[in-house]
Order: C-alpha cells, then sequence, then structure tokens
C-alpha cells in the first residue's frame, strides 16, 4: 500500500493530468462546433472531390494505424523501467502540481495520457480535414466519435495511476 503522503501526490498528479486530457478530449467538439458554422464555405470547396478518396483513405489508413498502436505504446510507456525523456513543459506542469521527479509514476502516466490523447485528436483532426475537403458531416462524425470513445477508454483513473506507483516501487531495487 502507499502513504497517505504519496496518495497525495498521486492525487495532485491526477488532477493535473485530468485538466490536460479534457483538453484533447474537449477538441473533437470543437472541431465539429467550427464546422457547423463554417458549413456554408466547406460546400464551396468541394472542388477537390477528385483527390477526396485518396485523402480520406489514407486519413482512415492512419487513423486505424493510431487506434491499434496506442494501447501498444501505452503500456511500453508504463512499463519502462527508467523512463527517459527532455519534456520541458511537461516537467514544468508537473512541478506545479509538485508531484515531478525523473522516475515518478505521475510522470510515466502523464506522457501515456498525453501521447495517446493527442493521436487519438488527430483523428478528430483528420475528420475535420475531410469535412473542409467535402463538405460531409458524416466524415466529420464517422472520424470524431471513434476518436472520442478512445480517448474515454484510455481517460487517466487513479486506479491505474496507484496500480503504477505500486508496481514502479516494487521493482525499485533497495539500497
Amino acid at each position: 500500500m502507499l502513504e497517505p503522503e504519496e496518495r497525495q501526490r498521486l492525487r495532485s498528479g491526477l488532477s493535473t493530468i485530468q485538466k490536460t486530457w479534457i483538453a484533447f478530449f474537449l477538441a473533437p467538439i470543437v472541431y465539429a462546433i467550427i464546422s457547423h458554422i463554417v458549413s456554408n464555405v466547406a460546400s464551396e470547396m468541394a472542388a477537390f472531390e477528385d483527390h477526396l478518396g485518396i485523402m480520406a483513405g489514407v486519413l482512415a489508413a492512419m487513423s486505424v494505424i493510431h487506434f491499434f498502436t496506442v494501447r501498444r505504446m501505452r503500456k511500453r510507456i508504463l512499463a519502462e523501467r527508467e523512463h527517459q525523456g527532455s519534456h520541458r513543459s511537461i516537467a514544468t506542469l508537473l512541478r506545479a502540481a509538485e508531484v515531478y521527479d525523473s522516475n515518478s509514476a505521475v510522470r510515466r502516466y502523464f506522457d501515456a495520457t498525453i501521447i495517446s490523447s493527442a493521436l487519438f485528436e488527430a483523428v478528430g483532426i483528420y475528420g475535420f480535414i475531410i469535412y473542409i475537403l467535402s463538405g460531409s458531416f458524416a466524415a466529420l462524425y464517422g472520424f470524431i466519435i471513434p476518436a472520442m470513445i478512445a480517448m474515454l477508454m484510455v481517460r487517466p483513473r487513479y486506479d491505474e495511476l496507484e496500480r503504477l506507483a505500486i508496481d514502479m516501487r516494487n521493482s525499485t531495487p533497495e539500497t
């Protein structure tokens, strides 16, 4: 079990992670709102229809790759023994929450959440691009809805962060 002080640090770190995740999660909704606002302009841009099928196919393929690789990548990030990398902006956010150190569970969890969310948000961006080129709301929501569902599946959860912290503590050799 974790000490009360450790639990508080995890909760503080998780709060920062959740705020960041919410921003990623809400972004596709913003794309949909913008799409509805500019719907008249988008219909005039349908001149790209000749290349739209190719573009949609490429973006759909990239989306499928994101969906299949995020889970695997997340597990690798969370399982690393020595987490390395220079994410200064992430470090700054976590220092503000007073939970940062180079091998902390919060840092690993933050990295995994940011990367997963960014890849799924990219799927929403693909839908937005297809919408701008085609004016098709079906295409827009065909990308945004699966992206948001996927983001919900990898949302930050305390139990997962706590399990990671315990696993990291148990795997650290005592001196």
